[in-house]
């Protein structure tokens, strides 16, 4: 292996987290099939009393033995499946029945039904076994990524129905998967979800579990390097996972197979890993059926943290800050936190909704929050005679508080403080919970901009830089950037590639089409002119509908395969202008959708008024608009660019405008009453 992606890949911990989730006897033998170079297996060794990994390969054993030479409960064997699972492992001294626990990862191309029965023949009667399968039906495959087994795009997603592809493998449907349970004689099993994937998951889901935008924001975005993918996949993910279709669309599924049918399942029913922190604050926290929510650390050294996390919200309690209440707990895998699940809306999502409908309300709450903030923390000076917070809890944010209402409305309780920073600047800790809650909230700025919360809280530009190094600094170090920078330098999409081979696909198809057709009329093909755009968007009232607008229109739809026209609703114009409209939303959308050059007409209304929620919602890869507006929205601009779509500019048609035609009425209508 040289210095790739893949490379980095296999030797990265981040493996771990498809693992690091599950509550593992500490006193049982596990049985691992498919080595991997062993990334997991050592951390299987830590965790259980022994381990045997099965190598397909001599070089993978041999690779695998010496990573886990210091391990001194592990013993690598070598052989092909399913031989070595049944009489010949056995046989040859190889593997033994009575394995607590077995898994079995990625390898059931070759009858996967005999595999799992004789993995069930090696299980102790109260054994499980963990099979992880790719899903064919996977939301990645459809977004354009090439199947892992053969290379091949959409392969999978059709069926493998390429009879000229050489297999390593195949994929999977949850139905499929299921049908394979029911031949190998399982019926008491549980799925679970790893996302984004197997590969390196954030997040364990199930299907008891349906905050899809919960789990969305939580997501580190990353790349599959794959150059084929051309949309990104997170953006289908919070619908899916609402609409209760992870089962089908997950790209992975993790399955806990009991050997006996009256052994109860884990109770995880949602798990977050955070195995990137390192061996200081990794930490799992998962929600279980009993309503309790768990956090434990992944590395032992992480037991530190936990107690600093347990007097810190002891600390805050004792200063009258509402926190959700936690107890130390230890069993024989050590310490842990156990507290309540609390049924609320997050404070970060109820905040969207308050500041549609009462802009007090909101800032009563971050005032509220900033009260919490000083009352949590003491003031002194620091060597040059500055004010600083001498421990400030820098985690006192929507993010992590949910949402209680109350009498006044704004009651809120903050939960996972896990972070105190010494000798911190007075106004730090409010201008993070700002920047991260705008952040991941971005609708929230064309009601109350950042900037003006800024100015609320005395945040002055020089200060913000300043504050920028700091955090950068923090997160910097806590995500160990150092450590997995080939990993993460992937993190971010690359939106300007995922447009361009859109826009590939759309000229090819439209090439393809066009030249069946000229075979078709017997005339010569011709090459399709691709426009600049796919997708183009044009957002406006369009009240008393003039020549001016249907020049707009067409010009827009020179530069766009596909023209979507946003209608401003009533209530949006009412709000901005301060009167409805002559003309009401319908009658206007209907004129609109009339018209040639238009494809497609939308409500805009408080939830997409936002250019930045527009494009989440429409992924248009042009956003046009009169000229007026050029000098303004610089900074939407730039955050399309990241997206990789566009802002273009048309002049306005000179002489006509809807409000010229309404004096021209209200003029006309005066002379007449005149006479």
């Amino acid at each position: 292996m040289n210095d790739t992606f893949d490379e980095k890949y296999m030797n990265s911990p981040l493996r771990q987290s498809l693992f690091n989730w599950y509550d593992f006897d500490p006193e049982g033998a596990l049985l691992e099939i498919g080595a991997d170079f062993g990334t997991v297996t050592g951390f299987f060794s830590e965790k259980l009393r022994s381990v045997t990994a099965v190598a397909f390969s001599e070089e993978e054993k041999k690779i695998t033995e010496e990573r886990l030479r210091e391990c001194d409960n592990v013993s690598v064997v070598c052989g092909q499946l399913p031989d070595v699972l049944l009489s010949a492992g056995r046989e040859q001294g190889l593997l033994h029945a009575g394995y607590d626990y077995i898994v079995v990862k990625d390898c059931f191309y070759d009858k996967p039904a005999e595999i799992l029965r004789a993995c069930m023949m090696l299980l102790k009667p109260e054994g499980r076994l963990l099979a992880l399968f790719t899903n064919r039906y996977g939301m990645k495959y459809f977004c354009g990524a090439k199947d892992p087994f053969t290379g091949v795009v959409f392969d999978g997603v059709g069926g493998y129905l390429r009879s000229d592809t050489k297999y390593t493998g195949r994929g999977y449907s949850h139905s499929e998967v299921e049908n394979i349970l029911r031949e190998t004689g399982v019926d008491n099993y549980k799925f679970y979800y790893p996302l984004p994937d197997s590969r390196m998951p954030q997040v364990i889901c199930t299907d008891d579990y349906r905050n899809g935008k919960s789990i969305a924001e939580r997501l580190v975005d990353y790349d599959y390097q794959d150059r084929s993918v051309f949309i990104p996949e997170h953006r289908m993910l919070s619908e899916v996972i609402d609409d209760g279709a992870l089962g089908f669309m997950a790209n992975s599924f993790l399955v806990e197979i009991c050997a006996d049918t009256g052994i109860p399942k884990n109770d995880v029913i949602f798990a977050v890993t955070t195995t990137d922190r390192g061996e200081k604050y990794g930490a799992v926290t998962s929600v279980r059926r009993d309503g309790k929510v768990i956090k434990r650390p992944i590395y032992k050294e992480g037991e530190k943290y936990l107690k600093r996390l347990y007097k810190y919200t002891e600390k805050l309690k004792s200063r009258c800050v509402p926190v959700i209440p936690v107890e130390l707990c230890e069993d024989k895998r050590g310490l842990y936190i156990e507290m309540e699940y609390m049924d609320k809306e997050p404070l970060s999502d109820a905040l969207v909704r308050i500041v549609k409908e009462d802009k007090k309300l909101f800032f009563d709450i971050f005032d509220e929050i900033k009260e919490y903030i000083d009352m949590s923390a003491d003031v002194s000076n620091n060597d040059e005679g500055e004010e600083v917070l001498l421990n400030a809890y820098i985690d006192l944010a929507p993010l992590n508080a949910f949402y209680i209402g109350g009498e006044f409305g704004r009651d809120i309780i903050f939960y996972d403080q896990e972070f105190v920073a010494q000798y911190c600047p007075v106004l730090f800790p409010i201008y993070r919970t700002l920047f991260y809650f705008y952040q991941s909230k971005k609708a929230v700025e064309q009601y109350v901009p950042l900037s003006e919360m800024y100015e609320r809280y005395g945040i002055d530009d020089e200060m913000k830089a300043y504050f920028a190094e700091i955090e950068k600094e923090f997160i910097y170090n806590l995500r160990q950037f150092k450590k997995y920078e080939g990993l993460f330098e992937i993190a971010a999409p690359d939106y300007d590639r995922f447009s361009k081979a859109m826009n590939d696909i759309t000229v090819l198809l439209s090439e393809d089409a066009s030249k069946d057709m000229s075979e078709e009329n017997g005339k010569t093909s011709n090459k399709v002119v691709s426009k600049p755009y796919h997708i183009g968007y044009v957002p406006g009232v369009y009240d008393l509908f003039h020549k001016g607008h249907l020049i707009l229109f067409e010009r827009c739809k020179e530069r766009c395969d596909y023209l979507i026209v946003g209608v401003l609703t009533d209530e949006l114009v009412e709000y901005y202008k301060g009167k409805k409209p002559v003309i009401s939303y319908e009658d206007r959308a209907r004129v609109i959708e009339g018209l040639r050059c238009v494809d497609e007409v939308v409500p805009v209304d408080f939830s997409n008024t936002d250019k930045i929620a527009a494009w989440e919602q429409l992924h248009y890869d042009c956003h046009f608009s009169g000229n007026d507006h050029a000098n303004h929205w610089n900074d939407i601009i730039e955050e399309l660019h990241k997206r990789g779509a566009e802002m273009e500019f048309f002049p306005y048609t000179e002489g006509i405008s809807s409000t010229s035609i309404k004096k021209s009425v209200k003029n006309a209508s005066s002379s007449n009453e005149s006479k």
